[in-house]
């Protein structure tokens, strides 16, 4: 009977104080960047707008940018401040500071409650000097009702004519041939002078 009038206050010291492996932990609100949204393309001055949970004020926020693909982890600052307020531009970026690229934006905010939040935008394109990326429309043509879609009609395909040669003359003289015979009748017109000329000589002679 002592023992448990000992038990009693006990357990009901338990119920009233559970362990701390048996208290539910309270998940981390999160935070919503408005603006500027993953991806996006950025030129000029820009304005950053969050949203945080409601009833929770923040004590202090710092905004950070790195370069996309930059394993290395380095960041450099661009806004910090204390007390801001969510719903409303934090912070305005000017992004002709820098040099055209893909970045990442990092935020970090630290509540009144002791809770920090992160949020990360990557695939930030800085184009202030290079012109922005557009996708190329694909055009699908659509039948209309009762419509049957063609096929494609075939096109003809102009095959230009090409000269074929001519078979070679068996007539025709070339160069040595023609030299062959000027030669063969230079040397039987100079033998007919030849001979023309003794034969005078020799009818002279006898005569």
């Amino acid at each position: 009977m002592r023992n448990l009038l000992i038990l009693l206050p006990l357990s009901f010291f338990l119920l009233r104080h559970p362990s701390p492996q048996h208290q539910e932990t309270t998940p981390t609100p999160p935070v919503v960047v408005v603006a500027p949204q993953e991806g996006e393309a950025l030129q000029g001055v820009i304005d950053i707008t969050i949203e945080v949970p409601r009833g929770s004020p923040m004590a202090e926020a710092v905004l950070y940018f790195g370069y996309a693909q930059d394993s290395s982890g380095m960041r450099f600052p661009i806004w910090e401040a204390t007390s801001p307020r969510g719903g409303e531009p934090l912070t305005r970026w000017d992004t002709t500071t820098i040099s055209d690229g893909d970045y990442t934006l990092y935020l970090i905010i630290h509540l009144e409650n002791g809770i920090q939040l992160q949020a990360t935008i990557p695939g930030l394109r800085v184009r202030n000097y290079t012109p922005i990326e557009t996708a190329t429309p694909t055009l699908t043509l659509t039948p209309l009702p009762g419509e049957t879609q063609q096929p494609p009609s075939p096109t003809a395909t102009v095959i230009p004519p090409t000269a074929t040669p001519l078979p070679q003359n068996p007539a025709a003289l070339t160069i040595p041939t023609l030299l062959d015979t000027i030669k063969i009748v230079g040397l039987s017109v100079l033998s007919f002078f030849i001979l023309a000329t003794i034969y005078r000589l020799l009818q002279r002679r006898f005569s």
